[in-house]
Formats: C-alpha cells, structure tokens, sequence
C-alpha cells in the first residue's frame, strides 16, 4: 500500500519583527501560533526529518495518524534566542524560550531540532548590517551559535555568506547585484555564497550546524536547484534547500527547493494561520 499523501505547512518567521501585536511582532505570532496548534493536535517535525521523508530515509508510515508541522526562523539575530525587553519593560519572548516552552503540548512528530534558525555566516557582513541599521554588533553576533546548535531545541543552518543583502556595500556577486539571490547562478557565486558560508558554519558551531541551507529571500534559481546543489550539495554537508514559495511540502516535493510559508506575509492573523491550516487537512484529506 502507497503511504498516504502528506500537505506538510513549513513556517517562517523573523525574530526581527518586533512590535505590539500579532500582525506587527513575530514572537507574539509564533507564540499563539505554537498554541494553535498545539489545540488542533499538531506536533512538530525538524526540518532535517522532513528533508530525510523526501529522500527516503525515514518512513511517512507513523505520520498517517498525524499533523505535523514544521517551524524555521531566518537570518539569525539574537532575539531568535536571547530574551529581550520592548521599550515599555515588557518581555520579548525568544524563540528558542517559545520552543522550548511548548515542548509538553507540542511535542515532536520525530527526533530532532523543533525549529531551525537560518543564519547569515560572513562576520564581517553582519558587523556592517549592525552598523547599517544603526544596531550594536551584537544583535548579530554569533556568540550563541554553538550551544544553541547543540542544545536540540534551536538548529543552526546555513542562510549563505552575506545574503546579498542590500545594505550592504559590496556582497559575493561576481558583479555586485545585491537584494536578490537570483543572480547567484554560476559556480563561482555559489561557491562564494553557500560552500564558504557551509565552512565558515561548520566551525561557529563546532560542526554542529544543520545539514541544509534556507535561501537569502526564498529566492531559487534554477542553477542552485537543478544543478548546483543536486551535484556539489552532499560534498559540503548539506541534502535540501528551502524557499519561501507558499506551499505544502510534501514526499515528492523536490529537496532543494522546499517551499516555506512567511509570516506576515502568506498569513498575517490567527485567523489566516487557521485557514493555512485549515486548507494543509483538507488537502490531505481530499487526496486520501
């Protein structure tokens, strides 16, 4: 018997986004968020497990009987795992704290890292980002890297070299494109932007990282997913690559362009987070 179709939601979030409500802060939307689901049944799957059902490694047979979820954070600031205070005193909630304290009601569908962060690897880059939004350095600091990386709550994962990020002056772009990874399409670009960083990585976190690697934007081109990463990816220590295209994942989706939803942008309210999650059951329900 076939195993049965999976319509996985695999969220992202930005510990950035910091303000006073669900739509304007993404702890206080994670925070009701891992509340939701943990009242409609949900557990957790790591990102890794859900890369190793696509490849085959594990088998989907133990999650017929269950929704799942999978839960991402990206670039790499230190509210996705120190707590904070908003300018009135009140607590900012990190979400490695979030995670850890909805282990009980939420628990994980496999072994694993509950959420993974995906982190921009070049120093010098996130010292000039600090310095760019008038931030001291370490809000981008990658002091808490390692024991996150291997305290199983939190994964550390690859979000390349620089993130070709706009602000910044020049990025590893062969001609200094910035504010896309699309242009990221010969060897030279990727070798700079995701196997640099994948070393540079591996020894932050004493080579605890995660084997995959987020996408600067959710931006794939057809290079990095076709031909790159299917050829040079299992070298560098990575087996999937995730977007952010707004979609299920499931057991046929290709590995290294596994779609991601954005909060605050693919749902903005407890209300829109209900119906993702509404229409994930009734897609797998309707192909049963």
């Amino acid at each position: 018997m076939s195993p049965k179709p999976l319509a996985i939601p695999v969220l992202c979030y930005h510990s950035w986004t910091i303000g006073s409500d669900y739509q304007s802060d993404d702890h206080l939307a994670l925070e009701a968020d891992l509340h939701t689901l943990a009242g409609r049944g949900y557990k957790i799957l790591p990102l890794v497990a859900l890369v190793d059902l696509i490849l085959g490694r594990l088998s989907p047979a133990q999650l017929e009987a269950e929704r799942v979820v999978c839960i991402s954070c990206d670039d790499g600031k230190r509210y996705d795992y120190f707590d904070s205070c908003r300018e009135d005193g009140s607590v900012i909630k990190s979400f490695h704290s979030l995670l850890l304290e909805s282990t009980n009601s939420l628990p994980n569908a496999y072994p694993g890292a509950r959420a993974t962060a995906f982190v921009i690897c070049s120093e010098a880059a996130r010292r000039q980002l600090s310095a760019a939004f008038n931030e001291s350095y370490d809000h981008w600091t990658d002091s808490w890297w390692a024991s996150c990386a291997r305290g199983g709550i939190l994964g550390v994962a690859n979000h390349s070299w620089d993130h070709v990020h706009e602000a910044l002056e020049n990025v590893r772009q062969k001609e200094n494109k910035k504010g896309s990874f699309f242009q990221i399409k010969t060897q030279l670009d990727a070798d700079a932007q995701i196997a640099d960083a994948q070393v540079a990585l591996k020894s932050l976190t004493a080579d605890h990282n995660e084997a995959i690697f987020g996408y600067p934007y959710g931006h794939v081109s057809a290079y990095l997913k076709d031909v790159y990463l299917p050829r040079f990816g299992a070298s560098m220590g990575l087996m999937g690559a995730f977007s952010t295209a707004g979609d299920f994942a499931s057991l046929s989706t290709n590995v290294w362009d596994i779609p991601r939803f954005v909060c605050g942008y693919h749902w903005k309210s407890s209300e829109e987070f209900n119906h993702l999650l509404d229409a994930a059951e009734s897609r797998q329900e309707s192909s049963e």
